[in-house]
This record gives C-alpha cells, sequence and structure tokens, in this order.
C-alpha cells in the first residue's frame, strides 16, 4: 500500500523541458486515491473519474533555494520526497501546498501537520512519532503506517480515503467520524478487527481489508453505498452478511479462512 500502488491508482511521471536520459523527473502527476479497480459506473467510481489532480515537484536530493524557486515558479502544488533523512521543516513555508508523499525514511515526519492546506498526505518512511492529524482541516486523502496520534483523523471530517498499513489497533471507532469517508483501505497484523466503526460511515463505497480476523460483517450493512469489499488473507466466521449489501458489485476473496483455519 505505497505511494505509486494502493494510494494512487494512476500516476505517471515525465521529465520536465530539458531533462536529460537517465536523470530522475522532477515532475511527478498523481490522482487522488480511491482504489486501483472499481466497480463500473458504481456511484464511488464516478467520485473517482472526477478526482483532483496534483502536480508535485520530486525532491531526491536535500533542499535547495534553487529547488524552492522551481516549486514557486511553476504549477507545482505538491511534494513528493524521495531524499533519505530529509529535514522537512521546509514544507512550512510553501504556499499552495495540496499534496505531500514522503517514500523515503526520515527522522521526523511531523512538520506536515503544520501544512494547513494540505489534502493529500501519504508517508511511507518509517517514522514512528506522533502525529496530530487534526491540524490538517482540508485532509481528504491519507495513507500511513499505523502510529501513535491516528486516532487523531476524527477530526478530519472531510477525509474522502484512509489507507492503513500495520494495523494493530482493534477498533476503529474514530474510523467513521467523517462523513465524506467513501475508501477503507486497513492492513493488519493478524488480529481481530471490530467494524463497529465503520457503521458511521454510509458513503463507504470500497472496503480492501488485509491480514486480520473478522467476526461478524453485521457493522458493514449501515454502510449503503459499500459496492466493492477485498479481503486478502483475511479470517471470518461467515461472509452470509455480505449478500445482504444491496449495492454490493464486486467481492473479491484471496487467501480467505473461515474461522477454524481451513481455507
Amino acid at each position: 500500500m505505497n505511494d505509486q500502488s494502493l494510494l494512487v491508482p494512476s500516476q505517471r511521471m515525465a521529465p520536465t523541458g530539458g531533462s536529460r536520459a537517465g536523470t530522475v523527473p522532477t515532475r511527478v502527476v498523481t490522482r487522488a486515491p480511491g482504489g486501483s479497480r472499481r466497480p463500473s459506473r458504481t456511484r464511488s467510481s464516478r467520485q473517482h473519474d472526477s478526482a483532483p489532480r496534483y502536480e508535485s515537484l520530486a525532491v531526491t536530493g536535500p533542499w535547495t533555494d534553487s529547488l524552492r524557486a522551481r516549486y514557486l515558479a511553476d504549477t507545482f502544488d505538491g511534494l513528493r520526497v524521495g531524499h533519505p533523512h530529509a529535514d522537512l521543516d521546509f514544507v512550512r513555508d510553501l504556499p499552495g501546498l495540496r499534496s505531500v508523499a514522503v517514500v523515503a525514511p526520515v527522522g521526523d515526519d511531523t512538520a506536515v501537520t503544520g501544512v494547513r492546506t494540505v489534502e493529500r498526505l501519504s508517508l511511507d518512511d518509517g517514522c514512528g512519532l506522533r502525529l496530530e492529524l487534526s491540524s490538517l482541516p482540508r485532509l481528504r486523502f491519507l495513507d500511513l503506517d499505523d502510529r501513535d496520534g491516528l486516532e487523531s483523523v476524527a477530526g478530519c471530517e472531510g477525509l474522502e480515503s484512509l489507507a492503513v498499513r500495520g494495523l494493530r489497533r482493534e477498533s476503529i471507532p474514530w474510523a467513521g467520524s467523517s462523513p465524506l469517508l467513501r475508501a477503507v483501505h486497513l492492513h493488519g497484523t493478524g488480529q481481530e478487527l471490530d467494524l463497529a466503526g465503520l457503521a458511521t460511515c454510509p458513503g463507504l463505497g470500497w472496503l480492501d481489508l488485509a491480514d486480520v480476523r473478522v467476526e461478524t460483517f453485521e457493522p458493514l450493512l449501515a454502510c449503503t453505498e459499500l459496492a466493492w469489499v477485498s479481503l486478502r488473507n483475511v479470517t471470518v466466521a461467515s461472509l452470509r452478511t455480505l449478500r445482504d449489501l444491496p449495492r454490493l458489485r464486486r467481492l473479491t476473496l484471496e487467501g480467505l479462512r473461515l474461522d477454524g483455519g481451513r481455507p
């Protein structure tokens, strides 16, 4: 579930004018997340068709005045930081920054929570410091590892897509705090996961679960727009409840086990 796969279903990288063969492209065009595939013409897929696009400056070395000038002079509204151990304090001073993706290990990524214009945040950097996500009033798309402060996403009322890798928690009561949430990707660590937190997500159209155990899918009956469910390496007691989802169009099963260990 990294920046170029799950969270960014449609991405292309192209060198800007004057780039030489063999150099790293400096422009990354991304479309906001939803999933790599969707049932055709569901409401959630139509929303994805009109999802915003971001023009990101690829940062592969230390931040410099020339990179800042490049960001300000061009049409960038995002950053993709691939420089290990980068100091991210500079992001606080960039006007119009709407998308931040950190794809290299950094010691401290908390500076991103000081950028109140950010709509899309993807952190694949291995940093475990606490984040205060409620300080991002415009946040719409979030992808990160489980970490301290994840529950503060409850303050992000405009959140549309949530992706969590390495989820250790057994319940997610904060996940349904956004009335706009339409895509949830939760990849666990083998624990039992209570889905009750999703019962307050009436607009949820896309649910991806991996490496968890689920006792009941009953909470999903409140998700009347749910059209696509993916279960990978999930242990379940029963799938019968899913038959009662009125808009379910696609159910993807991989490595499914019934409770008791039977595949």
